[in-house]
């Protein structure tokens, strides 16, 4: 999740820049690809990293991508680096998170119109963000119930309300970033 929400805000500064969108994808990647390295190429965030790859490269050539074949892709080039990581529970509820997201996204994007003024937009991407949160999490509770034995009822709104929360303090925590060398 982190990745994805470090590279998604990062993707939104670089959309109001006036820089083409291939040097905006060869700046993504590279961006991508050091911060996978620095955290140590973790299998989640491997998978989001090789999803972000994915889409970026899309953009550089000019294409379209597609969410459930880049979830797919990294899936196998994942179990091609490293055949146990079928057997990680870390990464089975990662993927299966993933295919919830995704699946979200493609159901609430049909529904998706053009927003008059800043609120409108603002209040959509809320929405979404916590559609998005709970699709996770129903994609991974049964999972999570089987492996664990069982699941806490508190589990479900903690995961919405943590997820949700850490997501807007995980972009103005980057915002601060930026501008702290101004001041």
């Amino acid at each position: 999740m982190h990745l994805s929400v470090i590279m998604g805000a990062l993707y939104s500064l670089l959309r109001f820049s006036s820089l083409k969108p291939r040097y905006s994808a060869v700046i993504l990647t590279s961006f991508c690809l050091i911060y996978l390295a620095v955290i140590g190429f973790p299998v989640a965030a491997l998978r989001a990293g090789i999803i972000c790859i994915i889409g970026y490269g899309a953009m550089l050539f000019g294409r379209s991508t597609e969410g459930y074949t880049s979830l797919a892709f990294s899936a196998i080039v994942i179990c091609v680096i490293s055949p146990y990581s079928v057997l990680d529970i870390s990464a089975q509820l990662s993927f299966l998170s993933s295919l919830g997201i995704i699946t979200a996204t493609y159901i609430f994007n049909s529904r998706q119109r053009a927003y008059k003024n800043f609120f409108e937009k603002f209040s959509y991407t809320v929405i979404i963000l916590l559609i998005n949160n709970f699709a996770a999490v129903v994609f991974t509770c049964l999972f999570a119930a089987d492996s664990f034995g069982g699941i806490s009822l508190t589990s479900v709104p903690a995961t919405l309300l943590t997820s949700f929360v850490s997501e807007i303090l995980i972009i103005f925590l980057l915002a601060l970033i930026v501008l702290s060398p101004f001041g």
